[in-house]
């Protein structure tokens, strides 16, 4: 049986998650999972804290787009909203946002033409360097086409 004290321990917990950082929805419901609280009351505190508006799988995709464009890859991004339980849906229209905002070719060129120079130094060997260079971007999450050109063009 759920009992009134299981469901205020269950939204407290929740509160100290969403103080820390926003939350998607599925992430808050694995989280109250794996500290055994019941179906029904996970269902009973996402549904308050919904009307609370403290959860937002929009919102919430949109703010971790904004906070990890300047370090990675669209391809990561959406790798990372996936295993946050975002919706595709979300994902692709928050990236097509990116897209619109955001060149990741040139903000990659300026990173590439930096280190480029510094690897090659170090390497002295220009092919060495790209694939580098390449090994870098890609661990990154950046697109593949992306990459390419603009390690062509150094």
């Amino acid at each position: 049986m759920n009992s009134p004290e299981d469901l205020k321990k269950a939204k407290e917990f929740c509160f100290r998650l969403i103080k820390i950082r926003q939350r998607s929805e599925h992430e808050l419901r694995q989280r109250l999972g794996l500290k055994k609280f019941s179906l029904d009351i996970i269902d009973e505190v996402i549904g308050y804290l919904k009307r609370l508006i403290l959860i937002d799988d929009v919102e919430f995709a949109a703010n971790w787009v904004a906070s990890r464009k300047h370090n990675f890859g669209s391809r990561r991004i959406a790798f990372e909203l996936k295993q946050k339980g975002i919706a595709e849906s979300i994902i692709k229209q928050e990236l097509d946002k990116l897209k619109e905002d955001f060149n990741e070719a040139e903000y990659i060129s300026g990173i590439a033409r930096k280190k480029f120079e510094k690897i090659v130094k170090e390497l002295k060997d220009p092919f060495k360097a790209k694939k580098r260079l390449y090994g870098f971007f890609m661990r990154k999450g950046y697109p593949i086409d992306v990459i390419i050109d603009t390690l062509e063009k150094l």
